[in-house]
């Protein structure tokens, strides 16, 4: 509370200690007041995170300049092994921080 992001770039890792379940199709999405979402980045088949543990990769977000508090990402389709497993153990965002 108290703080709200222009985001400019994420980076996600995945969240297993094997292979399976990386994230493929999903949606970064930002919200002022944790009700009205907006989606800030959208994956489609994204294999940006590779197939091993922990793998890490990064994607610039265009928010458009618009401050955010609250974030979330969003499976909208199967994972890597065509499952519905949202399997994530970190999440960075990096952009201009405000203080309201």
């Amino acid at each position: 509370e108290g703080r709200s992001l222009v985001p400019r770039h994420y980076c996600l890792r995945h969240g297993f200690a094997n292979p399976h379940h990386v994230l493929r199709t999903w949606r970064l999405q930002g919200s002022q007041d944790g009700q009205e979402w907006h989606t800030l980045r959208l994956h489609e088949n994204d294999e940006s995170l590779a197939k091993e543990a922990s793998s890490v990769a990064g994607w610039a977000v265009g928010a458009g300049g618009r401050c955010y508090r609250h974030f979330r990402v969003l499976q909208h389709g199967k994972d890597s092994s065509r499952y519905d497993y949202l399997a994530c153990c970190g999440i960075e965002l990096y952009g201009e921080l405000y203080l309201d």
